[in-house]
């Protein structure tokens, strides 16, 4: 390591050329406060330089668990990020190694690489675009930054594709999801404890479409957060299927809309409108999502002009085919 400096107190002017490496770079960041990381071995390679409240990055690189990023920066209010260009690159082969040195959830592994681009628009906007490809995930997002804390503020148009919601969701504590490959794209705002969406975020999982519209809080199990929910698909008792093993659910087309609100360990549902087959139907209720989907609690009205299509065997009892009404307020399944 080389370098030079005006006043070695506070830093204002130095210039610094730094090749450094070791066995544990937690164990490096742990005399500086910084617990973070896992014990890794490391390599850095750094050309920067510090004139008073501008910090100049010409050159970095750094190799830590299988990951390698190099990264060029001005910051011209050190250490704040206000008026920033930040070009940084991060990859490798195993994601899964990489996520465990710093301590981030996730389920993806293998290759991967992530691009992170921050600079000015001609207004003076702070703008960001994150680019992330991974086996299980590839998303682009791009938008500008808040000023607030924790950047609350922020707005963001964002693309993801993730090969299992499922998996994807269970990694960051989110009730049972599908087990299939999706496509969510939308635009959405930071807050300082939620996130709230900018319009209807599009949902594509094979043959099922739809639309989210509202608040997630970021809280364990996503805790308080509320939506407006539109979905609909070829098949209603294959959807019900993804999530839980229950009887007589007709295998119709549907297109139903509503909203949804996770409240602890139940979901509630209330004022679903929409179609199934041929029938209306509307529903409130709630279920159980901590323990698999048991204690269905339904009160609903179901009309149609053919009862055969809706439920076409009722075991012992004769079904009458033709139109019909149907009102309950029920619990359906338990386990």
């Amino acid at each position: 390591a080389s370098g030079s400096f005006s006043d070695l107190q506070d830093l204002e002017n130095a210039v610094l050329n730094l090749n450094l490496s070791g066995n544990d770079l937690g164990r490096l960041l742990g005399l500086f406060g910084i617990q973070r990381l896992q014990g890794e071995p490391f390599a850095v390679d750094l050309d920067a330089e510090r004139q008073g409240p501008t910090f100049v990055v010409r050159k970095s690189r750094l190799r830590i668990a299988d990951a390698e990023l190099e990264a060029e920066a001005r910051l011209p209010r050190f250490p704040s990020l206000d008026d920033s260009n930040i070009r940084a690159t991060i990859k490798g082969k195993n994601f899964e190694r990489f996520r465990g040195a710093l301590g981030i959830p996730g389920a993806s592994t293998g290759a991967y690489s992530l691009a992170f681009d921050l600079n000015l628009d001609p207004a003076g906007v702070e703008i960001v675009k994150l680019d992330l490809l991974s086996e299980l995930v590839r998303a682009t997002i791009h938008g500008q930054l808040g000023e607030a804390a924790a950047f609350a503020g922020s707005q963001f148009q964002f693309e993801v594709e993730a090969v299992s919601i499922a998996t994807v969701g269970k990694a960051f504590g989110m009730p049972p999801m599908l087990d299939r490959p999706a496509t969510v794209s939308g635009a959405i705002e930071m807050g300082e404890d939620s996130i709230r969406t900018r319009g209807p975020v599009s949902v594509s999982s094979l043959d099922i479409e739809g639309s989210v519209d509202g608040r997630i809080v970021l809280a364990p199990g996503i805790r308080g957060s509320d939506f407006t929910v539109e979905l609909g698909g070829p098949d209603l008792a294959e959807l019900v299927r993804e999530f839980a093993t229950v009887e007589g659910i007709p295998a119709q087309p549907y297109d139903v809309a509503g909203g949804l609100r996770f409240d602890g360990e139940n979901l509630r549902f209330s004022d679903v409108l929409g179609e199934v087959g041929s029938s209306s139907v509307r529903a409130d209720g709630e279920v159980r999502i901590d323990q698999g989907f048991a204690g269905l609690r339904v009160d609903f009205d179901l009309a149609g002009p053919a009862l055969e299509d809706l439920v076409a065997d009722l075991g012992a009892i004769e079904l009458q085919p033709g139109p019909y009404e149907l009102s309950s307020d029920c619990l359906l399944y338990t386990s």
